[in-house]
């Protein structure tokens, strides 16, 4: 199947080719994504979805299907500030030519990611974790 029938038979009704998801936090929480990222490769098999994180954690991405790859990245390393955020952008959508972004972190950095997203026109999907309640929660 192409991308134009995918798009058309509503099964990606956006017609993406390639998704950029991110998640940087800790081990356990990229972990905790890998079940909904796979499904949704799954669901998608006519997108290529690139997953990126923290080079520490793609060891825990075990047999990913073939539409996904993982890709390690070190954030200590030249991706400081709103320069070094911009400079990361442009690698990833020269490296990736994605055509849509998934937060799965929502906090500074993916948020000034998906405004640089935003600006250029790309979809922005953001995980809501909820904060609000867990405040209240707590309180």
């Amino acid at each position: 199947m192409n991308h134009d029938k995918a798009a058309l038979s509503g099964n990606n009704p956006r017609g993406l080719r390639s998704v950029l998801v991110a998640r940087f936090s800790a081990l356990g929480d990229v972990a905790m994504t890998i079940p909904v990222v796979y499904s949704a490769c799954r669901c998608y098999p006519d997108v290529r979805f690139t997953f990126v994180t923290r080079s520490s954690m793609t060891s825990v991405f075990i047999n990913p299907p073939e539409n996904l790859k993982v890709v390690g990245l070190d954030l200590e390393k030249g991706y400081h500030g709103l320069g070094g955020l911009w400079r990361l952008f442009k690698e990833q959508k020269r490296d990736f030519e994605f055509d849509g972004f998934i937060d799965l972190h929502d906090v500074l950095r993916t948020k000034v990611f998906g405004l640089f997203c935003r600006l250029h026109r790309i979809p922005v999907a953001v995980i809501n974790k909820g904060r609000k309640g867990k405040r209240a929660l707590t309180r």
